[in-house]
């Protein structure tokens, strides 16, 4: 995951334009006797292609929004899921090397047992071992 972090500060951003023009506004204001007033005009046809034009950019934005935040998700998903089968691969290799190194050493000292006591020590041992990874494997 991206532990980047960000700036709370990103947030003033939009508010930019906004400052601009309330800064612009109020130095229009202090002309007053030198503040024109500016008329415009249209049709009203191209008002609303206008309108048309804006929703569909402020659509497309949120559509695009939406999607990188599916696939921020879904990457997020993926890297949890590599990361819970490594730990699993982990435990695995763990869980299985533990009664195979059990019965190795279980088999040297079936062939090095002087009696039959140490004998069957070591071949219970061994069995012990092999069902443990039977249990582990089934």
């Amino acid at each position: 995951m991206n532990n980047r972090r960000r700036s709370p500060w990103r947030w003033l951003l939009p508010l930019a334009p906004l400052l601009a023009g309330a800064g612009l506004s109020l130095l229009l204001y202090s002309l007053a006797d030198r503040n024109p007033t500016v008329y415009l005009s249209g049709q009203l046809s191209a008002l609303a292609f206008a309108l048309g034009m804006f929703l569909a950019l402020l659509l497309a934005v949120g559509l695009l929004l939406a999607d990188w935040a599916a696939r921020r998700a879904a990457t997020a998903v993926s890297q949890a899921a590599a990361q819970d089968r490594r730990r699993f691969l982990r435990r695995l290799d763990h869980e299985l090397k533990n009664p195979l190194t059990a019965i190795l050493a279980g088999l040297a000292n079936v062939s090095a047992a002087e009696d039959d006591d140490a004998r069957a020590t070591a071949v219970h041992s061994v069995t012990t071992q092999v069902q443990r990874l039977r249990q582990l494997v089934a």
